[in-house]
């Protein structure tokens, strides 16, 4: 049933189809109702658990009603029921899922059914397509969360066949949509993955050295990104110099920090510069200013613990990914978003320990040596 739910969250959600945007609203009331009856009926969750998760499944309704936002709440009951779901067996469908919908997606736009959204950057005069979904960002997460799927999957024996499908089909993306946070995070953790596999030949990584890193990552750089937002000062050429590395993200992040400040609860933030849709390419700041500081606190324990429960299980895979996905929230605000966060299926799932010592999928037979 926690599959059906997500594949029907991913399936009205995803593509940029008008026809469909109609129904995404009334499909995600179903959702959250089905996902309430799993939480109540099925989970056992302990105290702290119930602790967060029921924090902000409440900020989440108000978010719903004052914000008009449902990311937030559908985000929390996804974590809330997954108590029960073994994350790996999960991500291995997930995979399949998220590859059918868009193949879906981008063959409709293809065929001319969903129209294509292109547009060029004004600093570098580069061409942006999103191949049929509603924006060029949401195109490169959507193909960063397969890959890394893959990836992670595969962490253990990646080969070299593996290492060049992905690098092309990314890179191939990339040139599309020009969306370099996925590029960013699936360049990080197949090296990643790659030093992993080359060494154990020899003998395997320990990761434990950065348990204090990872598992303090989300925090550490919410600090860093909140740093960058209230220090910044336009025409000095250092600042000039990183918010265009940053393609003019510390900038707008400014503007809104000194427009709608930081509160502890969800509020309406506005569009920027009159452009209709609100563009908040961070994920700490996002939480910060649109969500609150109470969400931004409750993410940070989510992750803090998985992390911990990751090294605990001396789980490589996971625990890499979450720094990886903790990067790639400095430059996307989508890691709230379950449908493209896959990780957020992990906070509650039940321990993976059993899982790992399943034969992994092997899909080609020719490891590094």
């Amino acid at each position: 049933m926690y599959e059906i739910e997500y594949f029907l969250l991913g399936a009205s959600q995803l593509s940029a189809n008008p026809a469909l945007s109609k129904y995404t609203r009334l499909w995600s009331l179903g959702i959250i109702l089905l996902l309430g009856l799993i939480i109540v009926f099925l989970n056992k969750l302990n105290t702290w658990d119930w602790l967060l998760g029921g924090a902000i499944a409440l900020l989440g309704v108000y978010s719903y009603f004052a914000v008009k936002n449902n990311n937030l709440l559908l985000g929390a009951l996804f974590i809330l029921s997954a108590a029960n779901i073994d994350f790996k067996k999960f991500v291995k469908r997930d995979l399949v899922l998220r590859t059918i919908l868009f193949v879906t997606v981008l063959f409709l736009n293809q065929i001319g059914v969903i129209a294509s959204n292109i547009a060029v950057r004004p600093d570098t005069g580069v061409v942006r397509n999103a191949l049929g979904f509603k924006q060029f960002n949401v195109a490169g997460a959507i193909v960063m969360s397969i890959l890394l799927e893959y990836i992670f999957l595969h962490f253990d024996h990646i080969n070299w066949y593996d290492v060049l499908g992905v690098a092309i089909f990314e890179g191939v993306i990339f040139k599309l949509t020009d969306s370099k946070g996925g590029l960013i995070a699936v360049g990080l953790y197949l090296v990643i993955a790659i030093l992993n596999t080359a060494q154990k030949q020899i003998h395997p990584l320990d990761f434990a050295w950065i348990k204090g890193i990872v598992s303090w990552a989300f925090f550490g750089l919410s600090a860093i990104s909140f740093y960058l937002v209230m220090n910044f000062r336009w025409g000095s050429s250092f600042w000039m110099k990183i918010n265009s590395l940053l393609s003019d993200r510390i900038n707008i992040l400014s503007q809104y920090y000194h427009q709608y400040g930081i509160g502890l609860l969800p509020k309406q933030v506005g569009a920027y510069r009159g452009s209709g849709i609100v563009i908040m390419d961070n994920t700490y700041v996002t939480l910060g200013i649109q969500f609150g500081l109470i969400v931004l606190l409750v993410y940070g324990l989510f992750y803090n613990q998985l992390a911990i429960k990751a090294f605990n299980a001396s789980d490589w895979a996971l625990a890499s990914l979450i720094l990886v996905i903790s990067i790639f929230g400095l430059v996307e605000s989508s890691l709230y978003i379950v449908g493209i966060n896959f990780t957020l299926v992990a906070l509650l799932s039940k321990s993976r320990e059993q899982s790992r010592k399943e034969k992994p999928v092997v899909l080609m037979n020719k490891e590094f040596v």
